[in-house]
């Protein structure tokens, strides 16, 4: 489970901005970046200093620009650290609790991506998928399904249903922004 962060080991930022903990080590010597000391002399970067150092820094990848992502999720802390990741990141993010929802932002805002959870209450992400794929507003739209129930017999069901890739929760930050940043290069191929 992706959750909201307060603070950021050196390994975690350099995950988060794509560079070395050596690199973030060096940004926080020079002043660049800001992060406190534990006492057992860890370093610690605040959450807000992180967001701040992106920020100033334009550390947005230039292919996520404008790139909007919706994530169906009816766990609210799952949906809280993936709206926080990928607008990190530079994307546009909307987010919706079941696949009713969902499916009303998707064609209010036609997503390039859509990260949808399959075990929800009212429409599951097996019928989202599939009325997702019958509406031709959504035919450019790419499906990255990421479930806590990843059986073989489901991932087979869902990509039947039109879903462009499965993934098993819990994920890490890094591995689901390449995963995201693969179907947007598919997306313009």
């Amino acid at each position: 489970m992706i959750k909201p962060k307060l603070f950021y080991t050196t390994y975690e930022a350099g995950d988060v901005l794509y560079v070395s903990h050596s690199t973030v080590i060096e940004w926080i010597r020079t002043g660049k970046l800001k992060a406190i000391k534990t006492l057992g002399g860890h370093r610690r970067i605040p959450k807000e200093e992180l967001d701040d150092f992106i920020r100033r820094n334009k550390m947005i990848l230039e292919e996520n620009k404008k790139a909007r992502v919706l994530i169906v999720d009816d766990d609210k802390a799952i949906r809280t650290g993936l709206k926080e990741l990928l607008q990190n990141r530079g994307f546009d993010v909307d987010c919706a609790d079941d696949g009713f929802e969902a499916g009303v932002l998707a064609i209010q805002n036609e997503p390039s991506v859509i990260v949808l959870d399959l075990k929800m209450q009212g429409l599951d992400g097996f019928s989202a998928c599939r009325l997702i794929r019958e509406n031709p507003l959504l035919k450019n739209t790419k499906v990255l399904v990421l479930t806590g129930y990843p059986s073989k017999a489901n991932f087979e069901r869902v990509l039947r249903l039109g879903a462009d890739k499965c993934l098993a929760k819990p994920i890490a930050g890094k591995v689901l922004i390449k995963e995201i940043d693969s179907l947007l290069k598919k997306e313009t191929t």
